[in-house]
Protein backbone atom coordinates (compact mmCIF):
# COMPACT_ATOMS: atom_id res chain seq x y z
CA UNK A 1 0.00 0.00 0.00
CA UNK A 2 1.09 3.53 -0.96
CA UNK A 3 0.18 6.50 0.96
CA UNK A 4 0.06 9.83 -0.57
CA UNK A 5 1.56 12.70 1.40
CA UNK A 6 1.86 15.32 -0.90
CA UNK A 7 0.99 15.30 -4.91
CA UNK A 8 2.18 18.88 -7.00
CA UNK A 9 2.44 19.33 -10.41
CA UNK A 10 5.91 19.41 -9.01
CA UNK A 11 6.83 17.33 -6.68
CA UNK A 12 5.63 14.49 -5.10
CA UNK A 13 6.19 12.70 -1.76
CA UNK A 14 4.47 9.27 -0.68
CA UNK A 15 5.13 6.45 2.08
CA UNK A 16 5.75 2.93 0.94
CA UNK A 17 4.02 1.21 3.95
CA UNK A 18 5.58 -2.47 2.88
CA UNK A 19 8.55 -1.20 2.81
CA UNK A 20 8.64 1.18 5.71
CA UNK A 21 10.16 4.09 2.82
CA UNK A 22 9.32 7.42 2.53
CA UNK A 23 9.84 8.40 -1.09
CA UNK A 24 9.96 11.78 -2.69
CA UNK A 25 9.77 12.71 -6.65
CA UNK A 26 10.77 15.73 -8.59
CA UNK A 27 8.60 15.44 -11.99
CA UNK A 28 10.26 19.05 -13.02
CA UNK A 29 11.82 21.99 -12.39
CA UNK A 30 10.70 23.53 -8.69
CA UNK A 31 10.70 27.02 -7.94
CA UNK A 32 12.32 27.68 -4.61
CA UNK A 33 9.09 28.50 -2.60
CA UNK A 34 7.48 25.53 -3.39
CA UNK A 35 10.95 23.25 -3.13
CA UNK A 36 10.96 24.51 0.48
CA UNK A 37 7.24 23.64 0.91
CA UNK A 38 7.72 20.29 -0.38
CA UNK A 39 10.59 19.51 1.47
CA UNK A 40 9.56 20.57 5.13
CA UNK A 41 6.58 18.87 4.26
CA UNK A 42 8.42 15.58 3.46
CA UNK A 43 10.46 16.27 6.55
CA UNK A 44 7.51 16.52 8.76
CA UNK A 45 6.11 13.29 7.93
CA UNK A 46 9.31 11.47 8.56
CA UNK A 47 9.93 13.08 12.13
CA UNK A 48 6.29 12.78 12.99
CA UNK A 49 6.49 8.91 12.23
CA UNK A 50 9.89 8.41 13.13
CA UNK A 51 10.90 6.74 10.61
CA UNK A 52 14.34 5.54 9.05
CA UNK A 53 14.13 5.09 5.10
CA UNK A 54 14.00 7.62 3.13
CA UNK A 55 14.63 6.98 -1.11
CA UNK A 56 14.73 10.36 -3.42
CA UNK A 57 14.00 9.75 -6.80
CA UNK A 58 15.83 12.67 -8.86
CA UNK A 59 15.82 11.44 -12.30
CA UNK A 60 13.45 14.13 -13.86
CA UNK A 61 15.24 16.60 -11.22
CA UNK A 62 16.48 19.80 -12.72
CA UNK A 63 18.95 22.45 -11.42
CA UNK A 64 18.44 23.55 -7.55
CA UNK A 65 19.47 26.72 -6.78
CA UNK A 66 22.80 27.03 -4.44
CA UNK A 67 20.61 29.02 -1.78
CA UNK A 68 18.27 25.85 -1.59
CA UNK A 69 20.92 22.94 -1.95
CA UNK A 70 22.50 24.55 1.21
CA UNK A 71 19.00 25.25 2.94
CA UNK A 72 18.74 21.44 2.27
CA UNK A 73 21.60 20.17 3.61
CA UNK A 74 21.50 22.60 6.75
CA UNK A 75 17.42 22.27 7.48
CA UNK A 76 16.29 19.16 6.35
CA UNK A 77 18.68 16.18 6.27
CA UNK A 78 19.93 17.51 9.63
CA UNK A 79 16.47 17.21 11.61
CA UNK A 80 15.73 13.61 10.00
CA UNK A 81 18.66 12.32 10.88
CA UNK A 82 18.40 13.88 14.56
CA UNK A 83 14.95 12.05 14.06
CA UNK A 84 15.92 8.50 13.07
CA UNK A 85 16.92 8.92 9.57
CA UNK A 86 19.32 5.85 8.89
CA UNK A 87 19.38 4.80 5.08
CA UNK A 88 18.81 6.74 1.92
CA UNK A 89 18.60 4.81 -1.61
CA UNK A 90 19.14 8.11 -4.41
CA UNK A 91 17.98 7.26 -7.96
CA UNK A 92 19.93 9.88 -9.76
CA UNK A 93 18.67 12.58 -12.03
CA UNK A 94 18.48 11.77 -15.94
CA UNK A 95 19.67 15.53 -16.34
CA UNK A 96 23.28 17.28 -16.76
CA UNK A 97 21.56 20.05 -14.38
CA UNK A 98 20.18 18.06 -12.21
CA UNK A 99 23.02 15.49 -11.81
CA UNK A 100 25.48 19.29 -11.23
CA UNK A 101 22.83 20.21 -7.65
CA UNK A 102 22.14 16.27 -6.72
CA UNK A 103 25.95 15.75 -6.69
CA UNK A 104 26.82 18.90 -5.04
CA UNK A 105 24.42 18.17 -2.11
CA UNK A 106 25.07 14.12 -1.78
CA UNK A 107 29.12 15.63 -1.32
CA UNK A 108 28.26 17.89 1.59
CA UNK A 109 25.89 15.35 2.99
CA UNK A 110 28.72 12.81 2.89
CA UNK A 111 31.15 14.99 4.18
CA UNK A 112 28.45 15.63 7.27
CA UNK A 113 29.20 13.04 9.77
CA UNK A 114 25.51 12.47 10.38
CA UNK A 115 25.43 8.46 10.36
CA UNK A 116 23.08 8.32 7.55
CA UNK A 117 24.09 5.42 4.40
CA UNK A 118 23.40 6.66 1.54
CA UNK A 119 23.76 4.73 -1.79
CA UNK A 120 23.18 5.06 -5.48
CA UNK A 121 21.11 2.98 -7.50
CA UNK A 122 19.73 3.05 -10.88
CA UNK A 123 16.07 2.16 -10.38
CA UNK A 124 13.14 2.80 -8.08
CA UNK A 125 12.91 -1.00 -7.35
CA UNK A 126 16.97 -1.76 -7.01
CA UNK A 127 16.63 1.21 -4.03
CA UNK A 128 13.90 -0.39 -2.45
CA UNK A 129 15.01 -3.86 -2.33
CA UNK A 130 18.20 -2.55 -0.87
CA UNK A 131 15.91 -0.19 1.77
CA UNK A 132 14.38 -3.43 2.65
CA UNK A 133 17.53 -5.54 3.63
CA UNK A 134 16.85 -2.85 7.13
Amino acid sequence: MITNILQNEYFIVDYYNSHKTLMYKFLKFVPSQIYKESMLTMRDYFIKNRLRKLMPVLANAQVVNPEDQKWFTDEIIPKMAQSGLKYVAIIPPNTVFGTVSSENIIRTLENSNDGVIRKVFKSESEGLTWLDTF
